[in-house]
């Protein structure tokens, strides 16, 4: 026995490996050493790539961020005051003062000053509108602009350039209307903010929106029931009445005659924005022909609202 175990274990020989401890596949020397990486804390660690023109060289070399701020604020600052310079001398050369720049402001009375520009075509001049401004006039300070687009040069008459002529202007207004004369529009066009919404085409439409904002109670402050009778006719009127056949207009003047027997306004037994626009497009519809209600109607519309008599109607032989 002590001869086979002598045999088997010799010196400088390895044990045989069993099943249970298989040697290992490769032995190999590790190629590099990981040490310990200093992660950034931000994202990038880096210089300023462009130096500003207030930047002194201390500041330079200290590489402060907060003193890098203050100095982009004060060159962002300076760099909006020589803007606003030249703003202002452009406008003085082309004769528009600090009251005719189209900019949202603050009126004294705390609420934003509504700045509404409208396209519309010569041809077609929005005596509604007119009407509508010097009702709202009545209640908050006013303002307007009339301005002629280079397409309307050769139909812009004095008496489209002068559209607002012996209507007041307030010195701080809440509500200032543009009116731009351009003859590439196919109807009066609205635009309140261009950044948060598309334009708005239609005068209906267009008054509707002031009417929301400063005079409810010639659309939406009588009810819903009321509003909803206003836009139908706003719809009649400006829709069939304008653009519709001899047949169609014929129709929505009989309607107009039948409803007018039995009531003395339009929707809601007073003026309201459908008589303003109906009595604008019955006097200058072009070949319509307005019964005795219709006619008294007008008076009527005249009686409630004296502005009206400064549209021009040949419905009327006292106009």
């Amino acid at each position: 026995g002590n001869k086979r175990n002598s045999s088997t274990k010799r010196s400088g020989e390895m044990a045989t490996p069993t099943i249970l401890d298989p040697p290992p596949m490769y032995r190999v020397r590790p190629y590099f050493e990981i040490k310990k990486v200093k992660l950034p804390d931000c994202m990038y660690l880096m210089k300023p790539l462009h130096q500003l023109p207030s930047m002194t060289t201390s500041d330079e070399a200290t590489g402060s961020a907060l003193s890098y701020l203050e100095h982009r604020q004060e060159w962002v600052l300076s760099q909006i005051s020589k803007l606003q310079e030249r703003v202002r001398t452009i406008g003085e050369k082309l004769g528009v003062g600090p009251a005719d720049v189209g900019i949202i402001q603050q009126s004294t009375s705390g609420g934003v000053v509504q700045d509404v520009v409208i396209y519309c075509p010569p041809s077609a001049p929005p005596y509604a509108l007119l009407a509508l401004y010097k009702y709202v006039s009545r209640k908050i300070p006013c303002s307007y602009r009339v301005l002629v687009h280079s397409s309307a040069m050769r139909e812009a008459t004095p008496e489209i350039k002068e559209f607002f002529a012996g209507v007041q202007r307030a010195e701080k207004p809440r509500l200032t209307v543009t009116v731009i004369w351009k003859s590439d529009c196919r109807a009066p066009t609205m635009v309140v903010s261009p950044h948060n919404q598309t334009p708005v085409e239609g005068i209906a439409n267009i008054l509707r929106y002031i009417c929301r904002e400063f005079s409810l109670e010639l659309y939406e402050g009588n009810g819903l029931e009321t509003a909803a009778k206003i836009d139908s006719w706003l719809d009649m009127i400006t829709g069939t009445l304008v653009h519709g056949g001899a047949k169609e207009k014929a129709s929505v003047m009989r309607r107009l005659n039948s409803h007018l027997g039995s009531a003395s306004f339009l929707a809601g037994g007073k003026l309201s924005l459908a008589d303003i626009v109906g009595y604008v497009v019955v006097c200058h519809g072009g070949g319509l022909k307005p019964t005795a209600n219709v006619k008294q109607w007008l008076r009527r519309c005249r009686d409630q609202l004296p502005e009206l008599a400064a549209i021009p109607c040949n419905c009327l032989s006292d106009s």
